[in-house]
């Protein structure tokens, strides 16, 4: 049943104390409000006024006494929808005496759906409220449904309290953030035998036994195909073809580079990411300045591709079918590419017992709906990444955060981390994760037994276990000795993983603006993330010491087909004859032997002040000797 539509046809003409009439109007102009006036302690009533056009909600206020004491009604703002559906699941009577006489004792029950005829000659009822009372049939009856004069002063004060109950228990429960596990969880002192031990058992990890063996003589370039496969280059062949030819139908500007286009092949593709690789290491004003023909800036990056036909490809790069891409998902563009390279990582590499899942950033400040501000980061607009690291580094496993996801009922830190360490699971592993992602709940998803630990250094810290206990560990700072929170230690040496991985990244990015936000988000993952893991496999493996900077020059050497130079040292000929040759100038300088004999004999100093000088120099040796001294030092004779 529905209030509004019975409120509709009431106009309130309230007597002192006296009941409301009911009158006739099909307009929505009138709506219900409380009256404070002429309301006695116990009792009120419903009064009828006309509806202000601008009002969308309804106010229940406290009322007042006749003698000014305020009463302890709560104040509650509902609306007009809200306040009748509330009213309709109380199950309320609305009753309307008998025509016959004004002072007649019996009332009669309307249909609120059924208008009721205005006459001129009948007192209009009350509106009575009853939230016990169950609503009969219709009844043509005089008698039926009697109900006694004393309830006809009821009021309305029991359906408010009744819809106040029922809004208050539902904003409780809506509103609360407070974890529902907090209630149950019993907190007692930490102990060893209070936590579950913890088994890893596996026994190989790291780099997988097929990559150790078959790569321990490969060059860096090797070890980079294992990511940037030739599946994955014919992937982006394809679409890369697939999406210019896609443009080539749409209307294009008369000086169009797609009007020469034609298919690119997996060599030039290699060739192309060679180069956006080469921009990393060696940083130029512009981009269009590798092509430059000033000398300044001369390089063989134009003996490769022409300026034209690389700025082509970078426009037409693709990753997916755009035809088949669904409009909901953020990331199509980019979902083969993530697959392909996620599958990799996590194919050729075995985490260890310890790993780290924390968030990265990739600079963008472009228009996207997923753009994340980060105020503590380097770069505070980009693009963030969820990444679980392990040792040295690696990076297994890659989620980029598109927005909140609304089919997923566990907390945004607990789906991301469960997502992340799916495959991990159940194998004693320990996961370090920052603050934004400790919650009891998740504690509660890996482990049910926590210790929490608080431990202040410079300030407080509040720490989340399943694994420690309370035990210390000495140090020495500064000269004094200080105790630390084994947890704080592991932690510490733990969450460096996610750190030296984007430490190693950063090193001759190649990222620059104006390129699209999947391209852009492409090159970080491909051209960062995947040159990361390949120089810690190689380093492992091949137990070789080198830079991540001469490791990706190297790469890049090997993806524009450029052969290494090695410049040989010149040996000395032995059978050449040293020749006297005499200064062209005016100076002189002194005779190193004889410079070298005065030093042993009378030191240094003297040695400055009493050694000749000479104008012929030995023209192998290129130094200074007078004639006696360069006959002894090579044993010639004069």
């Amino acid at each position: 049943m529905r209030l509004m539509k019975l409120w509709n046809e009431l106009l309130s003409d309230e007597e002192e104390q006296g009941p409301s009439e009911l009158m006739d109007n099909s307009s929505d102009d009138y709506l219900p409000s409380h009256s404070s006036s002429d309301v006695d302690s116990d009792t009120s009533s419903l009064q009828l006024k006309p509806r202000k056009k601008k009002a969308k909600r309804l106010s229940i206020k406290s009322k007042k006494s006749n003698d000014g004491l305020q009463m302890n009604k709560p104040v509650l703002t509902l609306s007009t929808s809200d306040f009748a559906t509330a009213v309709n699941s109380s199950r309320s009577n609305i009753i309307h005496p008998s025509t016959d006489s004004e002072t007649d004792d019996s009332w009669q029950e309307i249909n609120p759906r059924k208008k009721t005829k205005r006459s001129n000659n009948v007192e209009m009822p009350t509106v009575i409220l009853g939230s016990n009372h169950r609503v009969p049939q219709p009844s043509t009856s005089r008698d039926a449904n009697i109900i006694p004069k004393e309830q006809r002063q009821s009021t309305i004060d029991e359906v408010i309290d009744e819809v106040i109950a029922q809004f208050c228990l539902i904003d409780s429960e809506n509103e609360s953030d407070e974890d529902p596990l907090h209630d149950e969880l019993h907190w007692i002192p930490s102990t060893s035998s209070h936590l579950k031990k913890f088994i890893f058992d596996l026994d190989h990890v790291g780099v997988t036994t097929q990559i150790s063996e078959d790569f321990i003589t490969k060059a860096p370039y090797d070890f980079f195909k294992i990511f940037l496969s030739d599946e994955l280059l014919d992937l982006i062949v394809l679409e890369t073809n697939r999406y210019a030819r896609q443009c080539e139908n749409k209307p294009l500007a008369v000086n169009s580079r797609l009007h020469r286009r034609r298919d690119t092949n997996r060599v030039e593709i290699t060739t192309f990411f060679g180069i956006v690789m080469y921009m990393g290491l060696a940083r130029l004003p512009k981009m269009t300045d590798y092509w430059s023909k000033n000398p300044l800036y001369s390089n063989k990056v134009s003996c490769k591709m022409s300026r034209n036909r690389f700025e082509l490809l970078l426009r037409v790069l693709h990753f997916n079918d755009n035809e088949i891409i669904d409009k909901n998902d953020r990331l199509g563009k980019l979902s083969p590419l993530l697959e392909n390279l996620t599958n990799k990582f996590k194919e050729v590499y075995v985490p260890e017992k310890s790993v780290c899942i924390d968030e990265t950033l990739v600079p963008f400040r472009g228009r996207l709906s997923f753009r994340q501000y980060i105020k503590n980061k380097r770069f505070k607009f980009g693009i963030k990444l969820y990444k679980l690291c392990c040792k040295d580094g690696y990076t297994y496993d890659i989620k980029v955060y598109c927005g909140k996801d609304k089919h997923s009922e566990k907390p945004a830190t607990v789906s991301t981390v469960l997502s992340l360490m799916e495959p991990l699971l159940d194998h004693g592993r320990i996961l370090y994760t920052g603050n934004y992602y400790t919650s009891v709940s998740l504690a509660h998803e890996l482990q049910k037994r926590v210790v929490v630990l608080k431990w202040h250094d410079k300030r407080d810290i509040l720490c989340l276990s399943t694994v420690h206990t309370e035990t210390t560990t000495k140090y020495t700072r500064r000269g004094t000795e200080i105790e630390k929170p084994s947890l704080v230690v592991d932690y510490n040496s733990c969450k460096s993983f996610i750190d030296l991985s984007d430490q190693l990244k950063s090193y001759c990015s190649p990222l620059r603006k104006g390129v699209k936000w999947y391209r852009k988000l492409a090159f970080e993952i491909l051209l960062g993330s995947a040159v990361v893991n390949a120089f810690i496999l190689y380093k492992t493996v091949t137990k070789a010491k080198i830079s991540i900077t001469e490791f990706r020059q190297k790469i890049a050497l090997g993806m524009l087909q450029i052969e290494e130079v090695t410049v040989r040292k010149e040996t000395e000929n032995e059978n050449r004859k040293h020749v006297l040759q005499e200064v062209a100038s005016k100076g002189r300088r002194k005779c190193v032997a004889c410079y070298a004999k005065i030093s042993i004999e009378e030191g240094r100093k003297a040695a400055q002040k009493k050694g000749p000088k000479s104008k012929i120099f030995c023209d192998i040796c290129n130094k200074f000797y007078c004639l006696s001294c360069f006959f002894d030092d090579h044993n010639y004779s004069l």
